[in-house]
């Protein structure tokens, strides 16, 4: 994306089709010498990624008495996860031109087991309950290879035996969990249920100082329509109240200090790691650890509202929720002169308030027609109370060092914080001679990249077996950094930029408060105002990440073949696609993006990020 993006209309990467992106000796033709020809990528630097994966369970259930069951599940989870990276010899990425192979093979096995007993009774005809007892073990092993090898031999032959200079890794982590809950439920006449719960938990995750943790759950609900008389209207009416406790684990070998083989690199090329010219090498890991380290616990209560209407034609469901998680697991600097750079720790208090609604219905309901819609309304506000003492900011993730994602003690977590415009008291840009706004000396809050709120809304269509459904997904809000825009605006690759033959004036005031009317040229125009030029603040770059996009669409039909197929119950014939159109004012690919990959839990970071894909499938299912 970089190289293609970055090079201008008039440069043809690839003249006269084939392998034109190549020159006679064999070189890519780049307009910039440190990005690769995007053919040449495309074509020489390819990365394969192939996946396996099983799960399979085991279920038993006996029951000695006709008031009492037990009950045995056994399950596991295994996937296989090789990856394979070829930088051709010649390539400039990752600053490797002699060539590199990189290998990654991750395993991960999960195995999981419960034992539950299961005792009712009915105290009278109205009244009756269960209690059930059980037992949870868990355990989870990830194994990462890493092989890579520079300087190849051979051109285009792709072998870890083709390179002169090779470095291997490997990471491995096991944990395991166990636990004791019960659950005891309460039914009277149908109408008021109530029930508690709770779990006691042992995990090898947690610091030796820390032994076990308990966690309770209670909920009530009282079903109102039971007292009303029966009536065309409102068919069923309940409401509801619950409060529960849950806790996040800490991740594996946090609570100890450990030995690492180190490595030394700028971020952007692969650096000085150990072995090294032949000598292996360890030091102590950059991650203190901390021997005190306990579940992050998450303690929430909830109310909610349940409506039928017409028999089931139209319904309601209203929740609103109020959650607070202390003891929060961070990682935090510490000063260097500990010896290390950060330590894993539970630090301050985080709320999350919000209401949640679904509204569906079946506004035609025939014997061969049937048309469901519901809507599905999301609204959570976020808010960071409390930081480990001492500690003013936590550092998430970092774009770059003039943008970054922190946990500050008054804002949403993940709270973008970067440069900004120097203002006055009314938020007018303040305008220095040159014409241009100044960056304000302290960093600012500079955008929530949560959203507002979310919508969905899902439309089910069935006629005689056949079924076609259809998902918008909307999103409120949320703003994103688009660095790429910012850097486009800067090198003059945006449809904007192409106005340049003139010169512009930024709204704003001149110190003395009168309105700005002194011009610049077009390039400190889109270089230092809205591109990313060293007098540049990030925050002309943040743009709302609204959206309303068609997020799956597919149809389907059964065929009933149990009359013809005597083993064959049903076979199942689907179509569907994913992420067909977007809506948006956001001026990047696509306000979805992040930066920091999927495995992250935030957004907002967006700098020459691939497109969104869309996905077609077709199924075949079959049941016997």
């Amino acid at each position: 994306m970089l190289s293609l993006m970055r090079a201008p209309q008039s440069f043809d990467m690839n003249p006269g089709g084939g392998e034109g992106y190549l020159y006679p000796n064999g070189v890519d033709r780049r307009f910039i010498s440190i990005y690769d020809n995007t053919y040449f990528t495309a074509f020489k630097n390819p990365f394969t990624d192939d996946v396996n994966r099983f799960l399979g369970n085991f279920y038993v259930e006996y029951s000695p008495f006709t008031w009492l069951t037990a009950t045995y599940r056994l399950g596991t989870d295994f996937y296989s996860d090789q990856r394979k990276q070829i930088f051709a010899i010649g390539s400039m990425q990752p600053a490797e031109p002699t060539g590199q192979i990189t290998e990654n093979i991750q395993r991960f096995r999960e195995v999981y087991s419960d034992f539950i007993l299961t005792g009712t009774h009915e105290f009278s005809s109205k009244f009756k309950g269960s209690l059930s007892l059980g037992n949870n073990l868990n355990e989870r092993n990830f194994q990462d290879l890493y092989a890579r090898g520079t300087s190849l031999s051979i051109p285009n032959f792709y072998n870890l035996n083709n390179a002169a200079v090779l470095y291997a890794s490997e990471v491995t982590t096991k944990e395991r969990t166990a636990a004791l809950y019960f659950d005891l439920n309460l039914d009277y006449a149908s109408m008021v249920y109530f029930s508690v719960t709770g779990r006691n938990e042992w995990a090898s995750t947690f610091g030796p100082n820390q032994t076990n943790f308990f966690y309770p759950a209670t909920s009530l609900s009282f079903v109102f329509s039971e007292l009303i008389p029966e009536n065309n209207i409102l068919s069923f009416g309940k409401v509801r109240a619950s409060w529960a406790q849950v806790g996040i684990n800490p991740s594996p070998y946090s609570s100890r200090t450990y030995y690492a083989s180190p490595i030394f690199t700028d971020g952007f090329t692969n650096g000085l790691s150990f072995p090294y010219l032949g000598k292996g090498g360890f030091g102590y890991s950059a991650t203190l650890g901390n021997p005190d380290l306990k579940p992050e616990r998450k303690t929430g209560a909830e109310i909610g509202l349940d409506l039928r209407f017409l028999g089931g034609r139209f319904n309601i469901d209203f929740t609103y929720y109020n959650e607070e998680s202390d003891q929060i697991l961070v990682l935090r600097p510490i000063a260097p002169s500990s010896g290390f750079q950060q330590i894993r720790s539970n630090s301050g208090r985080m709320s999350n308030k919000g209401i949640e609604l679904v509204v569906s219905g079946d506004p035609i309901k025939t014997k061969d027609f049937k048309w469901n819609i519901a809507v599905n309304f999301t609204k959570n506000t976020n808010e960071v109370l409390e930081l480990a003492p001492g500690v003013d900011e936590v550092n998430i993730e970092s774009a770059f060092t003039s943008i970054g994602s922190y946990a500050i003690k008054g804002d949403a977590y993940g709270a973008l914080y970067g440069t900004k415009w120097l203002r006055n008291e009314n938020g007018d840009l303040i305008i220095g001679a040159n014409g241009r706004p100044s960056i304000a000396p302290a960093r600012g809050n500079i955008g929530n990249p949560f959203p507002d709120w979310t919508m969905g809304i899902t439309n089910n269509l069935n006629y005689k077996g056949i079924n076609f459904s259809f998902l918008f997904d909307i999103r409120e809000g949320g703003m994103i950094w688009d660095g790429t825009i910012a850097r486009m605006n800067r090198i003059g690759k945006t449809e904007a930029s192409g106005d340049r033959d003139r010169t512009y004036i930024i709204p704003g005031v001149k110190e003395d408060g009168t309105p700005n009317d002194i011009p610049i040229s077009a390039n400190s125009y889109f270089s230092n105002y809205v591109g990313d030029g060293g007098s540049a603040a990030v925050e002309q770059a943040v743009f709302d990440g609204s959206w309303v996009r068609l997020r799956e669409v597919s149809i389907s039909y059964r065929l009933n073949t149990k009359d013809k197929l005597p083993l064959v119950q049903y076979v199942d014939l689907s179509l569907s696609g994913r992420n067909l159109w977007l809506s948006t004012d956001y001026p990047g690919v696509d306000p979805e993006t992040s930066l920091t990959g999927a495995g992250s839990n935030l957004t907002g970071f967006d700098y020459f990020n691939n497109p969104g894909t869309k996905s077609f499938i077709v199924g075949l299912k079959v049941g016997f």
